[in-house]
């Protein structure tokens, strides 16, 4: 995250994200320890997600949990589908392998580990941005 371009553009990235002016972080970033801005972070989307619930709350009571839900199921439900998609295609591909000398069969649980992986990753990110940037009509 230090390293990111967008984020010592002040602090850009992060301040999308929460939609709220945090600290100043126009200090070198090189000082900054990697823990505590962790830590700074993590109490920053902490209270980021109890004012959401709040606002929610004060609408209807429980519409919080049903709108959790519904995006939740709505991006395992496309990530899932772009999942079986790239199976698919690793599927063709890995057989090309074997004639470099590969394992075909280690070649294709390998990568298909680490989609599932990053399929995960790309869910959590996109739950917790759409969470953030929702609000109520």
């Amino acid at each position: 995250l230090l390293k990111d371009p967008k984020f010592n553009e002040n602090g850009s990235l992060v301040e999308d994200l929460f939609k709220t002016r945090l600290v100043s972080l126009n200090s070198d970033l090189n000082i900054i320890d990697p823990f505590e801005l962790k830590t700074y972070l993590f109490q920053e989307f902490w209270l980021s997600y109890e004012a959401k619930v709040l606002e929610f709350e004060i609408c209807q009571t429980g519409l919080i949990r049903s709108f959790e839900r519904t995006v939740i199921l709505y991006y395992i439900d496309i990530a899932w589908k772009e999942h079986l998609q790239k199976i698919s295609l690793l599927r063709d591909a890995v057989g090309w392998r074997s004639y470099g000398q590969r394992n075909p069969l280690f070649e294709f649980k390998e990568e298909a580990y680490n989609l599932f992986q990053n399929r995960n990753t790309i869910i959590r990110h996109l739950l917790i941005r759409d969470f953030l940037h929702s609000f109520i009509l």
